[in-house]
């Protein structure tokens, strides 16, 4: 598996709220932080699913659920759809 870190360099952050479903903050919510996304949404607590996915120290897992995708850009929808038609 390809490990994946942000992209470093200027201190400057430009974080940008894309969406989420509920208000107040709440989860789940999505955001853009240069080429990185990041998602907020509730931790992963079920012991079976942990470790079926084996998650390396420092790293966790949240849900997303489905319907946070659509606040993503159309670029990185068509991305993501292209490359999930590459695992059917």
């Amino acid at each position: 598996m390809e490990q994946h870190q942000a992209t470093g360099g200027a201190p400057e952050l430009s974080l940008q709220f894309l969406g989420g479903d509920t208000g107040d903050g709440g989860s789940p919510r999505l955001y853009q932080e240069g080429d990185d996304f990041l998602v907020q949404g509730y931790t992963v607590t079920e012991t079976q699913l942990l470790a079926e996915l084996n998650i390396p120290d420092g790293e966790t897992v949240v849900r997303v659920p489905q319907s946070l995708w659509k606040y993503l850009p159309a670029r990185q929808r068509i991305n993501q759809r292209t490359e999930e038609s590459q695992w059917e």
